[in-house]
C-alpha cells in the first residue's frame, strides 16, 4: 500500500474526533499541495481537496513542513518567501514563522492561523520512508480550536508521524 492509504485511517480518526479536517501535503515552491485530505463531520469551513495548494508561510501544514527542515534548507525557503511576497508583509510573516519554530522546538508542533480569520490549525513534519519531507495537519474553526485543543491535536499528529516513520516501504504516496 502507498503511504496515503496507510495514513488515511489515522487522519480520518483525528478529523472525526476533532470535527475538523486533517491532511498530508508536500511542498510545491512556496506552497504546500495536499496529497491526502479528510473531513470530519462538523468540518464545513474547509472545502479544499487533494491537489489544492496553500501557502507555506501562514498555514499549520506549511509551518509543520518548515519545522522539519534543516536550518540551511529552511533559510533558503524563507529567502524564497521573502522574494516572492510583498515587502511590507514580510516582517509579520517572519515573526509568525519564528514564533511557530520556537513552539515546535518546545512542543513538537506548529500552529497556523495567520491565513484566514476564521481558521486555525496545528501541523507537524512527516519524514517519508524514502527520505522526502511532508507535513500533516489538523485544521478547523477558531471557535472550536482553543490553544488547548490545538495542543491535544498536535500531540495526536506527533504520534501519527512517529508511527508513519516506522512503516516499512510506503515509498509510493
Amino acid at each position: 500500500m502507498g503511504l496515503r492509504q496507510i495514513i488515511r485511517p489515522h487522519l480520518q480518526a483525528l478529523a472525526r474526533a476533532e470535527g475538523a479536517t486533517a491532511a498530508m501535503a508536500l511542498r510545491d515552491g512556496v506552497h504546500m499541495i495536499f496529497v491526502e485530505r479528510v473531513r470530519g463531520e462538523a468540518a464545513t469551513l474547509l472545502t479544499q481537496d487533494v491537489g489544492t495548494r496553500v501557502p507555506v508561510a501562514v498555514t499549520a501544514i506549511g509551518r509543520g513542513y518548515l519545522a522539519g527542515l534543516p536550518a540551511p534548507e529552511r533559510a533558503a525557503i524563507l529567502n524564497e518567501l521573502r522574494a516572492s511576497g510583498l515587502p511590507e508583509w514580510w516582517p509579520q510573516l517572519q515573526a509568525g514563522i519564528e514564533r511557530e519554530m520556537a513552539r515546535f522546538a518546545a512542543r513538537g508542533y506548529c500552529f497556523g492561523g495567520d491565513w484566514t480569520a476564521e481558521l486555525t490549525g496545528v501541523g507537524v513534519p512527516l519524514r517519508l520512508p524514502d527520505g522526502r519531507l511532508a507535513a500533516i495537519a489538523c485544521t478547523g474553526s477558531r471557535k472550536h480550536f482553543t490553544d488547548q485543543r490545538l495542543a491535544a491535536a498536535g500531540e495526536r499528529l506527533k504520534a501519527i508521524a512517529a508511527g508513519m516513520a516506522k512503516v516499512p516501504g510506503g515509498d509510493d504516496i
